[in-house]
């Protein structure tokens, strides 16, 4: 490329100079879930990322960016912290403080999803969760951790805080006035909690929250019954009641050896026609008589470390299992097994050697609960929420039903056989129950989408796409999602509608062996439906399913961040999607690119021009159908022609425009089926950013290196200004918990454990020498302030023309407090003359922490500091090699840039290069330069 002339260069949206105010924000229609400026800015630096909000059914629950790829960082943890250092407020409840609660690998380390709780003024909001998946650089086509997808199910501002009119006493005897409640006797200790609904939004409000359930000890598991009551913290009313009991409803040389017991096999129940067989005891613990202990791993076998040769005695319980407590509340006890053996490989246990129902189900609910667990954790290793042993109650002296309860504890339950029902302990009745568990493990709702969820892991890991074969009898099922062959929207009880994601998924699992085979298609099925699992966001009202949920499965299926261009399996899942009405997100119809970049910065009063290709992806360019969108400054759209220059490319010109204006601009062709594709695809709520004139970095300071900062001490006992990556010591709740570009390191005040506040006086940190002598200055830090006293403390920012000596003059002070975040604040070379500082070559900014008296918390960050030039100079076209004086050497440099199709040859600006443009640039060259 000739040096000689200014090219632009390849860049998306220069977020920098909107946010300076030389250009006009990008437009955007988004939900009222959103903050319609926070998403036109995330949307600007990051093209094509799509947005799904504030859906009709339910509220506006939860919001979702994705699509394209978003911040990217050293490490998965790092893109992260950029996200939310940058773009969290776009979710329109403010600033988030969230806790981590999870990071799990995904898919063989493809992904790593992060999942954070949500808290208002330090109270936990119930369900408030977000959830940030990246996708990790061994995978990435880009070779770098990069943000692929944000969801956020979070509260708004509390409309009744800040703090509780009602007492803990109070909120328990608002909870037993309910009538129907008078029989729970046994009551939780009230926790405050941000309440906003279930799986539709309601107003956030500060409630107390509390759970009554049955004594079962008294009364028997039988009856076991429980609610979670949220009672108004201000007015006392009982805002919603959730049941903890949630039922099947069928109305709708070593010692080494395997462990099994006689259970019944496949789906079918225990009957006659399905008599008990041996079958594995995975992950249940077998002792030594007064030696070691072993757990049996997947297929029942363990091996017990033993030094001698001699007999030894090898005994196991039901109760010892590591994920599950069996409880027999039925005849024979909890099933135990030993024996005598001699040390060597043939140690073998099995359990329930003579059969009777109360003992097989036993077996039943021992392993299948495991199989559920192991299902989850196999394909993710580093998700242990579910590492907890629950209690699994079997042959309840009741009939026909089966629950998961969360009351005092995580159980699932299983009763005898009567009324015409089998024993419920079986096969896909157990690894329904077990889903629910998984289900609360997410901080999930239940509803609709946790009976749906449950019969997807009966359906998945059984193959089978009927719930409870059996049930009732030979030939007798409970539901059938397949038969009912539900659609969105659905209405009805839970456990109808929970079909309508049984279904859904079911249809995936077909559609994937049609294409790769049963068993492949199943096992990769699998793989994503725990992908899925990990991420999603749950149900939508009484939907189990809805668009939301096509969303998640495609960007756990893709492969590179870009959901426009399809994923591997699009066509499998969103035919299954389709088959049940729930549309999936649209396909890019063409694809854009520019063979010589996009053009960024625009020589001052000169056109320029860029090529365009089209080519089709989901549909076939249309001739001659390309044109070029712009506006100047934030003015009105021009819509203009490309000139067609071959087979679907096309030459774009820009118009002249004066020194520091911003083109905001959009390329968009047809289809031959009608439709038309914009580049970038959400134009124009996304839009491709020019700037008139040469745009240079004077300073781009994110801390990871030092270049030239010095602090100095003030007079302040503690809190010196220190480069590094921030300590976030939890017991000091003042400083921030990362840096704010996630790159890793900040300047903060005195960055270690404890209290490091600034203390009776100031500290103070300076610049390296910043040239700000463009003709247009575009300046941006980001800061951190947290104080308690902000009426004499604060953050003064001051500016130097000569190179530090002589006056300093205050740009701005920053003294309101903006606690636990990260804000960016931007300056122009019109704000500096505005407190009557020129910009020059030799400038220099100062960062003063000050504590007065009395003293105060005083905390204070700096990070991202970055200065742009931009000049006006329009640089001599004939000049082409950039040497600064014109000679035969620039005929050289243009004919080779003509040679190899460099748009800078395109003198006249025609749209091809002939003879006319020798002609223009000799012209030029006789012209001579300014």
């Amino acid at each position: 490329m000739p040096s000689g002339f200014f090219r632009p260069r390849s860049v998306r949206c220069l977020a920098l100079i909107a946010a300076a105010g030389l250009a006009g924000v990008c437009a955007s229609s988004v939900a009222d879930s959103v903050d319609p400026t926070s998403v036109t800015a995330l949307q600007a630096a990051y093209p094509g990322v799509r947005v799904y909000a504030n859906d009709a059914v339910s509220n506006g629950w939860n919001t979702k960016f994705y699509g394209k790829p978003m911040t990217t960082g050293a490490t998965p943890q790092a893109a992260v912290n950029a996200w939310l250092a940058q773009h969290d407020t776009a979710f329109g409840a403010g600033k988030l403080e969230l806790s981590l609660d999870h990071v799990v690998q995904i898919m063989e380390d493809k992904f790593t999803a992060f999942q954070y709780s949500q808290s208002r003024n330090g109270v936990p909001v119930e369900h408030g969760q977000l959830i940030v998946l990246v996708l990790n650089k061994v995978a990435s086509p880009r070779n770098i951790d990069e943000v692929v997808y944000v969801s956020g199910t979070l509260a708004d501002e509390v409309v009744n805080g800040p703090a509780p009119v009602l007492g803990e006493a109070q909120s328990i005897n608002a909870a037993r006035r309910i009538g129907e409640f008078t029989h729970l006797t046994l009551w939780t200790q009230p926790q405050l909690v941000v309440y906003f609904g279930e799986t539709i939004r309601e107003e956030a409000r500060l409630a107390w929250k509390t759970t009554g359930a049955v004594d079962t000890a008294v009364h028997g598991l039988e009856h076991m019954d429980g609610w979670t009551v949220f009672v108004d913290a201000q007015t006392g009313k009982v805002l919603h009641t959730r049941t903890e009991v949630l039922n099947y409803d069928p109305e709708q040389v070593d010692v080494s050896g395997t462990v099994r017991g006689n259970g019944s096999p496949g789906t079918l129940p225990d009957i006659a026609t399905n008599p008990p067989q041996p079958m594995a005891l995975p992950i249940l613990r077998v002792d030594q008589s007064g030696g070691n202990s072993a757990y049996t791993d997947a297929d029942g076998h363990y091996t017990i470390p033993f030094g001698g040769t001699g007999s030894v005695s090898i005994n196991s319980s039901l109760d010892n299992g590591q994920w599950v407590n069996i409880n027999n509340n039925g005849t024979g006890g909890v099933l135990t097994a030993s024996g005598t053996f001699t040390a060597g490989p043939n140690a073998d246990l099995l359990f329930n050697q003579t059969p009777t129902e109360h003992l097989t189900s036993q077996i039943n609910v021992f392993a299948h609960t495991t199989i559920a667990h192991n299902y989850i954790t196999d394909r993710a290793p580093s998700y242990t929420a579910l590492d907890i042993n629950i209690d699994a109650n079997c042959n309840i002296n009741d009939v026909c039903n089966a629950g998961y309860t969360n009351v005092g504890g995580h159980s699932i339950n299983f009763f005898r056989s009567g009324g015409g029902c089998v024993n419920s302990g079986y096969a896909g009745v157990i690894s329904h129950e077990y889903g629910h568990f998984m289900v609360n493990r997410r901080s999930l709702s239940q509803g609709a989408f946790g009976e749906g969820f449950g019969d997807t892991c009966s359906i998945l890991i059984f193959d089978d796409p009927i719930l409870g074969r059996g049930f009732y009898g030979p030939g007798t099922v409970v539901r059938d999602p397949v038969g009912e062959n539900l659609q969105y929207p659905c209405s009805g009880a839970i456990h109808f509608c929970g079909m309508l994601l049984g279904g859904t998924w079911w249809d995936i699992r077909q559609n994937m062996g049609t294409t790769y085979g049963s068993q492949p298609g199943l096992e990769l099925t699998r793989d994503l439906h725990v992908a899925w699992y990990l991420i999603t966001s749950g149900g939508q009202g009484s939907n189990s399913a809805h668009p939301g949920t096509a969303i998640e499965v495609l960007t756990v299926d893709d492969n590179d961040g870009n959901l426009e261009n399809g994923t591997p399996n699009y066509n499998e899942i969103c035919a299954a999607f389709s088959s049940h009405s729930i549309d999936c997100p649209e396909l890019l119809l063409l694809s854009f690119s520019y063979p010589a970049g996009m053009p960024s910065e625009l020589t001052p009063q000169q056109p320029t021009s860029f090529l365009v290709d089209v080519a089709g992806l989901n549909g076939t360019p249309a001739a001659n159908s390309g044109e070029l969108v712009y506006r100047v400054d934030g003015g009105v759209f021009t819509t203009v022609a490309m000139n067609s220059v071959g087979t679907n490319q096309y030459q774009a010109v820009l118009p002249g425009v004066p020194c520091t204006s911003v083109v905001e601009y959009y390329v968009r062709a047809g289809a031959t089926n009608g439709g038309v594709q914009t580049d970038p695809s959400n134009a124009p709520a996304s839009l491709f950013t020019a700037v008139a004139g040469q745009v240079s970095v004077a300073i781009d300071d994110n801390f990871q290196t030092n270049m030239g900062w010095t602090a100095a001490n003030l007079g302040a006992t503690t809190g010196d200004w220190q480069r590094g990556v921030p300590v976030n010591d939890p017991s000091w709740a003042y400083d921030p918990e990362s840096d704010s570009d996630g790159s890793g390191s900040c300047y903060l005040t005195q960055n270690q454990t404890g209290n490091t506040d600034v203390d009776d006086g100031a500290v103070e940190l300076t610049s390296p020498t910043i040239d700000m002598s463009g003709e247009a200055v575009i300046g941006s830090y980001d800061y951190y302030l947290n104080l308690t006293d902000s009426s004499t403390d604060r953050l003064r920012v001051e500016v130097n023309n000569n190179d530090g000596v002589g006056a300093w003059t205050v740009l701005v002070d920053h003294n309101t407090n903006n606690g636990l975040e990260w804000t960016t604040h931007t300056f122009t070379g019109d704000d500096l003359l505005a407190v009557g500082v020129a910009p020059t070559s030799t400038m220099r900014l100062r960062f003063t922490a000050n504590d007065s008296n009395p003293q105060s918390i005083v905390e204070s960050g700096l990070d991202a500091v970055r200065v742009r030039n931009v000049s006006c100079g329009v640089a001599c076209y004939a000049d082409c090699d950039g040497s600064g004086t014109l000679n035969v050497f620039d005929y050289i440099c243009f004919g080779n840039a003509y040679a190899s199709n460099d748009p800078y040859a395109d003198c006249d600006n025609s749209g091809g290069l002939n003879v006319f443009d020798y002609i223009c640039f000799g012209n030029e060259y006789a012209a001579g330069c300014p």
